[in-house]
């Protein structure tokens, strides 16, 4: 199985260690951890999720990159951010989702979270907030 970001409808933007995604259909900000935004830029289509898990090891010199991969990418689909993927094809039927975050925590591995904001409205166009008098030459300051 190879998830595939939905990009199309997606603004991201980098925030230090978070990145925050803007759905521009539906007006939701997400904010997205180190561990979910990098997930979310290795679903191209064509990883197949056993890799993906394999760089989330890597990058964050964790053991459980598997499990922290399934994570992300079950909540990435649940926000819309993914083409559909079935929870039993990312965790495995014998493995449930509080158990996996619960040995993760116990862990101290750091978990992926995709959190939600409120709906947005996207600004009108720019204004500007130079005083009228500032521009004709006046000085308000």
């Amino acid at each position: 199985m190879c998830p595939k970001a939905i990009r199309d409808r997606f603004f991201a933007e980098d925030l230090g260690e978070e990145t925050v995604v803007y759905n521009t259909a539906s007006r939701e900000a997400r904010s997205l951890n180190s561990a979910a935004s990098f997930v979310w830029r290795q679903c191209d289509g064509r990883t197949p999720i056993s890799e993906i898990g394999n760089r989330v090891s890597q990058r964050f010199e964790v053991s459980e990159g598997s499990e922290i991969a399934a994570l992300a990418i079950q909540d990435l689909t649940e926000a819309g951010m993914l083409e559909s993927v079935s929870s039993e094809t990312v965790l495995g039927k014998s493995v449930s989702r509080r158990e996996l975050i619960g040995r993760l925590a116990v862990a101290g591995v750091i978990l992926p979270i995709v959190s939600a904001a409120a709906q947005t409205k996207p600004p009108k166009k720019h204004t500007s907030f130079v005083p009228k008098r500032a521009k004709s030459g006046g000085n308000d300051f």
